[in-house]
């Protein structure tokens, strides 16, 4: 049981952080859109940023919501605590 919890929560925690990361990238192509946008069409790329700065938060908050249950699981459990320990995050 426990080397299922930890793969699913391993896996959990790298689809989540790739979400968010993707999220932010969206973020990024949409602001530049919207900067360099003259017109009319700078009014829709700003709708257009603002509907990608909703998703990077959206993603953030999951993500930060999988990061907190997943340091419960390890304050609870001596040898995940003893693992994360020994190799720690970048």
């Amino acid at each position: 049981m426990r080397n299922w919890l930890e793969k699913r929560l391993a896996e959990r925690l790298l689809d989540t952080y790739l979400e968010w990361r993707m999220a932010c990238r969206a973020v990024n192509e949409a602001y530049c859109s919207w900067v360099s946008a003259t017109g009319g069409r700078a009014r829709a790329e700003f709708v257009r940023y603002r509907a990608a700065l909703d998703k990077e938060e959206f993603a953030a908050d999951a993500y930060a919501d999988v990061v907190h249950r997943a340091g419960r699981v390890v304050q609870n459990d001596p040898g995940l605590r003893f693992q994360a320990w020994r190799y720690p995050w970048p």
